[in-house]
């Protein structure tokens, strides 16, 4: 995908739009939707929330335990 850029302004309150289309392409078009904002050295990112493993970052086979995200493997090794 090509870089996209805009120049927008941050209104009063330190907030900035996304562009509708950019929201579409990247699947964060309903309200509500969970993004993630990390500052990098290039600058900010900002990515839609997908929950992953506490311990290894796996997002497969992932349960709930005490409201966090914990994979099988990670599980299995717990246990031992």
């Amino acid at each position: 995908m090509q870089p996209k850029g805009i120049v927008r302004k941050f209104n009063d309150n330190g907030r900035v739009a996304i562009p509708i289309e950019w929201r579409r392409d990247y699947g964060l078009e309903d309200a509500g939707v969970m993004v993630e904002v990390l500052a990098t050295k290039q600058g900010v990112l900002v990515r839609k929330y997908e929950p992953a493993c506490v311990f290894c970052g796996s997002m497969e086979q992932l349960e709930n335990i005490e409201d966090k995200k914990v994979c099988r493997k990670c599980i299995d090794k717990l246990k031992k």
